[in-house]
């Protein structure tokens, strides 16, 4: 059977990038929300009704651009509902619960680096969720030559200690992601892509935008650049989240989420220039040589039958 063009190697590299480019410039994105928006550290009720308001519109706008292409409003049935609703309370409201709030304990390369994480657990739990999914020797190194890249992001280390709302948080954000992404795989198997990333978030946003207020939440500051940035970020979550749906759906869970590595290396990058945080080093030439060096080990071809399983 011939391979559709998602499937081509040379469109999940250019569609990844795209992804990578979107996720990697919403560090630097949320870090200058809460300032526009005047958002205190330990104010978290406000930041959930932030990200909330966000991924809202971001479900808004991929609904909305699918109703209008397919000329019908697209819409869940009564046998998915269930399924995209439980995806959207993982992949949107649990993970930015815990990523809205543990960025703002930490710098937003830190944040880039640590959330990289979750691609392992993408990795190692789609033979788990994925009928036909393999973990083998290759992808294992792969991911462990992209992890060392992202390290070295960092200079070599993750310094300064390890906080519960800082570290902590943006950890068990990954670890939504991860297996959040993985599970999209198999919701969206006999569905359409682009209606369960509108619905899930959606679903999602609307869980936050509830739960914020209830908490106490506030957006009492409001400026017309905070929100075209609210917009732009809606924007990046609805194009990448749909891409990256659908990258998901027709190809390997452990290829496609290898690319994940360079989502660090660009927020990185972004957060130097519009965070003005010292970022052009020897360590981050390095990071992305390793990252790249990864991304190329999992996309190696292999003959059929010869690739080791573990």
């Amino acid at each position: 059977m011939e391979k559709k063009w998602i499937q081509k190697s040379s469109s999940i590299l250019l569609v990844a990038l795209v992804v990578a480019v979107l996720w990697g410039s919403a560090y630097p994105g949320v870090k200058i929300g809460f300032e526009w928006f005047h958002i205190a550290t330990e104010d978290a009720a406000s930041k959930i009704l932030f990200a909330g308001i966000r991924f809202f519109l971001a479900g808004a706008m991929v609904v909305g651009f699918a109703s209008v292409r397919e000329r019908r409003l697209i819409r869940p049935t009564h046998a998915e509902l269930p399924h995209v609703a439980a995806l959207g309370l993982i992949l949107t409201s649990v993970q930015y619960i815990f990523y809205y709030i543990g960025l703002a304990h930490i710098s937003a390369s830190k944040g880039a680096i640590l959330f990289s994480c979750g691609t392992f657990l993408a990795v190692l739990s789609s033979p788990l969720l994925v009928r036909g999914e393999r973990l083998t020797l290759r992808k294992v190194l792969g991911c462990c030559i992209g992890f060392a890249g992202v390290v070295f992001v960092n200079g070599g280390s993750v310094e300064g200690g390890v906080t519960l709302l800082g570290e902590g948080f943006i950890l068990i954000a990954a670890a939504s992601f991860g297996l959040g992404s993985t599970w999209s795989k198999t919701v969206s198997a006999n569905s359409s892509p682009t209606m369960v990333t509108g619905y899930q978030m959606l679903i999602g946003g609307a869980v936050l935008c509830i739960l914020g207020p209830l908490l106490g939440g506030r957006l009492t500051y409001v400026t017309l650049q905070g929100i075209l940035l609210l917009l732009y970020l809606s924007f990046l979550s609805a194009a990448a989240f749909s891409l990256w749906t659908l990258l998901l759906k027709h190809n390997d869970v452990g290829k496609v989420t290898v690319y994940n590595f360079l989502v660090p290396v660009f927020g990185t990058a972004l957060s130097g220039i519009f965070l003005h945080e010292d970022v052009l080093t020897l360590q981050n030439l390095l990071a992305l040589a390793l990252v790249c060096l990864g991304i190329v080990i999992v996309n190696l071809p292999h003959a059929a039958g010869k690739q080791r399983a573990l």
